[in-house]
């Protein structure tokens, strides 16, 4: 491993790498959107991408982490790795109709 120095630091002192992959930018994820074909087991979905192909896509960490359920027949915004583009990430899930608004409670009042 060879010590590359790079510009400089706003206070003037050198930007130093250890090693050349720091300096490589990553790939892009590719953006794409589907529609969940079938459920499968430990959060993972057979999808169908709007191109006609289809993915083995996974829920993000946020969408487990918030308990955003995910049936099939929901369309869903992926990300898909350029090195692999038969997996993805479901980033998002669309709701194609507005949910119901909550049935008003009339208020309660104590009996004197």
């Amino acid at each position: 491993m060879i010590p590359v120095v790079v510009g400089s630091s706003p206070i003037g002192h050198p930007t130093i790498f250890n090693d050349l992959e720091q300096l490589v930018a990553k790939e892009e994820m590719i953006e794409m959107e589907g529609t969940v074909q079938e459920v499968l087991p430990n959060t993972q979905f057979r999808v169908r991408l709007t191109n006609g192909a289809e993915i083995l896509a996974y829920a993000s960490g946020k969408m487990r982490q918030r308990y955003i359920r995910v049936i099939a027949g929901d369309r869903v915004s992926l990300e898909i790795s350029p090195y692999d583009v038969t997996r993805g990430r479901i980033s998002f899930r669309h709701l194609d109709k507005p949910a119901d608004a909550p049935a008003r409670r009339r208020p309660v009042y104590k009996k004197r």
